[in-house]
């Protein structure tokens, strides 16, 4: 019996075809079915999901290892320190870092994989790297270190999915003998559901989404702040004062969406408060850390 289905299982089975040709194969039946939601996501596959953020599978999320390379002096040498594993950053934001989204088509991957090397390495967004080099300046660079088996894993996803796709249709007698789809093929098969779990990656830096290493350094800067606050003897309204815009900010941060323009306008009041009501050295130790709140709003 000549089947659509049964002849892409086979070939998947027997390793006949690589992942993308399996991918076109499976594109035309969907598109013959007119399976919409599961012809997007072989084309997302087939062509990356640069585009596409909001629409990344969980399965293209991978845990890597964050690194470094380091220039230091040793003696009268210069010394450089390559494929350091940074582990004294706050928890929450190497674990953070350590996920990578992968974009790449699965033509892309399937190259990174053949390429012969054991790791592959993906860079930070500049911004975040550069807030990275605050906390360690001696660094060089920063990036994140994956092993090549787990690309692999993406692509025996990816394929398992189609197999996965291939059996449901043929549970509900959906093989396109001869190949054709007969009318009631093709509307058992809009009735399957298929359950390709999409995530949207949480590294983000712009708009109003706020990246967790920005907002512990914004904490970080407030905590600052408060200290200064209670170790020294300032007038209690003015602290009250100050503390108010302290708490709109703080609120602001727990939110799972935070609106910049409010932290950005309490930071400021703040600022033109303590310059025009607090002097000396006290005020120039405030205003430091309220300019380091500000700088770090304004670079989102």
């Amino acid at each position: 019996m000549n089947s659509l289905i049964i002849d892409l299982q086979k070939d998947i089975f027997e390793n006949k075809d690589d992942i993308e040709t399996i991918l076109s194969k499976a594109l035309v039946i969907s598109d013959e079915l007119e399976l919409k939601e599961f012809n997007n996501w072989i084309n997302l596959e087939l062509n990356g999901y640069k585009d596409n953020f909001d629409k990344l599978p969980k399965y293209r999320l991978l845990e890597c290892e964050l690194r470094a390379d380091f220039m230091g002096q040793l003696g009268l040498d210069i010394v450089k320190a390559s494929k350091v594993p940074i582990t004294d950053l706050p928890g929450d934001i190497t674990e953070k870092l350590m996920e990578v989204p992968v974009y790449h088509s699965i033509l892309e991957l399937i190259h990174i994989c053949e390429s012969g090397e054991d790791t592959v390495h993906f860079n930070l967004e500049v911004k975040v790297e550069n807030l990275l080099k605050s906390y360690m300046p001696s660094a060089l660079r920063f990036y994140r270190v994956c092993p090549i088996f787990k690309l692999e894993t993406i692509v025996s996803h990816v394929r398992n999915e189609i197999l996965k796709w291939c059996s449901e249709l043929k549970k509900h007698d959906i093989y396109g003998e001869s190949y054709y789809f007969t009318p009631k093929e093709r509307e058992n098969a809009k009735s399957i559901n298929y359950n390709i779990i999409f995530n949207n990656p949480s590294i983000h830096i712009g708009d109003n989404n706020i990246n967790i290493t920005y907002k512990q350094d914004i904490l970080s800067n407030l905590n600052q702040i408060k200290n200064i606050l209670n170790e020294n003897e300032i007038d209690g309204e003015k602290v009250l004062e100050i503390n108010n815009q302290i708490v709109i900010i703080e609120d602001e941060l727990e939110k799972e969406n935070p609106n910049i323009d409010i932290m950005e306008n309490a930071a400021n009041y703040m600022k033109n408060f303590i310059t025009q009501i607090i002097t000396g050295a006290i005020a120039n130790l405030l205003l430091k850390y309220v300019d380091s709140i500000i700088q770090i709003l304004l670079s989102i």
